[in-house]
């Protein structure tokens, strides 16, 4: 069973120390990947255990990943949740890129049955696991949810490679 970890960072530049719920220890100011943080002052702070509810990898031999350079909001993938009371989920973790001056590009967990955000979160930097933290306005009953992506500017490109949902034992 895996952990989700609340994560005590030191940000240099803002000269404060920053939060962030992730599983994996952060390298980067959870504010701004521009700003300098001091590993060595990184420490957990709290430790939640979490299952994981369902991965969607966006690659194979064809099509390694999702493409997008859009405004609006694409949807990457669909699926049936069958709701908190049945199963709750907890956050999401996704693992993202942008391209050359890509900007900002954003993500969320878009609840269609009920047209409700349920997560969401940006990146600007090559390569990132970006979480949602906790998310809110999980539907009880069921319901069809959408992972869906968009870019601050359509003349730039971004991509997604995965997107794990977790849930709390």
């Amino acid at each position: 069973m895996a952990t989700n970890n609340k994560y005590r960072i030191w940000c240099v530049t803002e000269a404060a120390y920053i939060y962030e719920w992730a599983t994996a220890e952060p390298t980067d100011c959870p504010n701004d990947a521009g700003h300098t943080i001091d590993a060595t002052q990184t420490t957990i702070t709290e430790t939640e255990p979490i299952e994981i509810y369902t991965t969607f990898n966006f690659y194979d031999a064809l099509a390694p990943y999702v493409w997008f350079d859009d405004e609006t909001w694409k949807a990457c993938t669909a699926f049936i949740y069958q709701g908190s009371d049945t199963l709750p989920i907890s956050k999401i973790d996704c693992m993202v890129s942008r391209e050359g001056d890509a900007g900002v590009a954003h993500w969320r967990l878009w609840d269609v049955t009920n047209s409700t955000e349920l997560g969401t979160d940006s990146w600007t930097s090559v390569g990132q696991q970006k979480s949602s933290g906790t998310l809110s306005n999980v539907p009880t009953g069921e319901a069809m949810l959408e992972l869906q992506v968009k870019l601050d500017e359509s003349s730039d490109k971004s991509r997604i490679w995965s997107c794990t949902i977790l849930r709390s034992p």
